[in-house]
């Protein structure tokens, strides 16, 4: 509650000022980061950052600022800064913020247990994780890095609108990677594992998988170009969606960067492929009541078999 009595002093004062409307973006987070190397602590951090984002429209312009120190002077100072830089802004009379949501759908983004792991434990799993990659296969030589990270964060976020949204969330992450060598060639491998929940974790897969994935690309060799069928990695399937999402952004759409223009309703891909963008995936990594501006998030489906429906706004 201190948290939103804050930012709704801030809106109070920035629309005192001669703005048309405001913005109020507040983050708090903590976090935890350890790497591992020969069994020993290589490398540990515990971090607490915290900052104010606030934007500005003034005559139809927008401006911005940031700080992360919540005394009077610091708060002062960004909302002087985000009226003065909205004078380098164009102004657009459709630019604006969104309107106050009366409910937010449910989405559980926040591990109230991850708080209670000790930092032995994390460090135990971390090691767990390099023993059992080296020890996967005799190949297994060295380990490049071994790592836990951690987050837990709080969001607020209030405009002049009336929209009042505030969430908070856990993240945390173990990933390896190895170096196999037979025959004067080395080769890597990786793997990694997230999750909002610290239960989650699949440590002992993300050893022996990432040893696995380094001994498999021993020997490896190319093959002769044709047309076969084709088993791809999820990584690779993730690589592949990365270069293609650009299409399905809106925003590339509207400016005609997009192959992917004026071909709405049509057939753009093969029958057996749907993209769906669910930002209400139990679960998910990305998943949240609302997106960054407290817009509610939701399922939109952007390909179904094959077919394309919709773009991402």
């Amino acid at each position: 509650m201190e948290k939103i009595k804050l930012c709704r002093e801030i809106l109070k004062k920035t629309e005192s000022r001669k703005v048309q409307s405001a913005e109020i973006y507040m983050t708090i987070s903590e976090s935890t980061s350890i790497e591992i190397k020969d069994q020993k602590v290589d490398s540990f951090e515990l971090a607490k950052d915290r900052g104010i984002g606030l934007r500005v429209m003034v005559n139809k312009a927008c401006g911005f600022s940031f700080c992360n120190d919540f005394n009077n002077s610091s708060i002062s100072n960004l909302i002087d800064k985000a009226i003065s830089s909205s004078t380098n802004s164009t102004p657009d009379e459709f630019r604006g913020f969104p309107e106050a949501v009366k409910k937010y759908p449910q989405v559980n983004c926040f591990d109230e247990n991850l708080s209670k792991i000790s930092i032995e434990e994390k460090i135990e799993k971390t090691r767990l994780v390099e023993r059992l990659g080296r020890e996967f296969d005799r190949r297994i030589i060295n380990v490049r890095k071994c790592s836990f990270d951690d987050t837990s964060y709080e969001v607020a976020i209030l405009n002049s609108n009336g929209l009042e949204y505030t969430n908070k969330g856990t993240y945390c992450s173990s990933s390896i990677t190895l170096i196999a060598q037979e025959n004067n060639v080395m080769e890597t491998g990786w793997e990694m594992d997230s999750s909002r929940w610290f239960k989650n974790l699949n440590f002992e897969m993300v050893g022996r998988e990432a040893g696995k994935r380094a001994v498999e690309m021993l020997g490896a060799t190319s093959v002769e170009t044709k047309k076969v069928p084709v088993l791809f990695d999820p990584y690779v399937s993730m690589e592949f969606l990365s270069i293609f999402a650009s299409s399905l952004s809106a925003d590339n759409v509207q400016k005609g960067k997009s192959m992917l223009a004026g071909k709405k309703g049509e057939n753009v891909a093969a029958e057996k492929i749907t993209i769906i963008d669910d930002g209400l995936l139990p679960e998910g990594l990305a998943s949240a009541p609302a997106d960054g501006e407290g817009v509610p998030m939701q399922r939109t489906v952007l390909i179904e078999k094959g077919i394309l429906k919709g773009f991402l706004y």
